[in-house]
């Protein structure tokens, strides 16, 4: 078990913003960032009607990061269909999760890449 801390800001028809938290597990700690990463930021997409692109490195302040992007199909209630971006990074021994979701339209992707792009752990938090 570890402690997760998450803080979302629900947008309401415009989609959400996520993030969340948590210490590294001790059989974590010998993993490859890499597979950390690709682990937990696919992990949404598991289920979801979101279909993720290639994962793709990205830098988070100072710190390697992924991201990947994913897209819905239109729908009822995502007329535009759907667009997601989620950024894992590996700070010390902490794991951030960062997610933008909302409808597929420029609004979202600019609300998104701000919410995104804002993100900087403190070197070693």
């Amino acid at each position: 078990m570890t402690e997760v801390t998450t803080v979302g800001l629900d947008r309401g028809p415009k989609g959400s913003l996520q993030v969340s938290h948590y210490q590294l597990l001790p059989e974590a700690k010998g993993m490859p960032n890499k597979d950390l990463l690709q682990t937990d930021c696919m992990h949404p997409f598991t289920d979801s009607k979101f279909v993720p692109g290639a994962p793709t490195m990205v830098k988070v302040g100072p710190y390697q990061a992924m991201a990947i992007v994913g897209t819905a199909p239109r729908s009822d209630s995502l007329p535009n269909g759907g667009w997601e971006e989620d950024r894992c990074v590996v700070v010390a021994e902490r794991f951030y999760h960062l997610i933008a979701i909302g409808p597929d339209d420029d609004a979202t992707r600019r609300t998104g890449q701000r919410f995104l792009d804002s993100f900087r752990p403190a070197a070693g938090h």
